[in-house]
């Protein structure tokens, strides 16, 4: 008879919990990448017109511009509410009733 010391240790599994958040993550990544493909291909078919027409330079602009909003828009809205959410916590409002 062996002891259990002579046996080779097992595999570590993962927990069932671990498991579940794996398989959420990726079913969430392969639905954001499958949603996203519409978006890809207007951005292919427009930087395949205007190279088309000769005007590759307007698309670098226009996606240049966008891409420059977006970037600028989302940081002051995240500066504006964690500003908000600083200064809103620490007010305190007092009400007095009429009667």
């Amino acid at each position: 008879m062996r002891s259990p010391t002579d046996l080779p240790p097992r595999p570590r599994r993962l927990g069932r919990l671990s498991r579940r958040f794996w398989i959420s993550a990726v079913l969430i990544v392969l639905l954001i990448g499958f949603l996203s493909l519409r978006n890809l291909a207007v951005l292919w078919t427009d930087q395949m017109w205007f190279s088309s027409v000769g005007l590759g330079g307007v698309f670098s602009t226009l996606l240049l511009v966008k891409v420059g909003l977006g970037l600028t828009f989302g940081a002051g809205e995240q500066i504006a509410l964690t500003k908000f959410r600083t200064y809103n916590h620490a007010a305190v409002i007092t009400v007095r009733l009429p009667f």
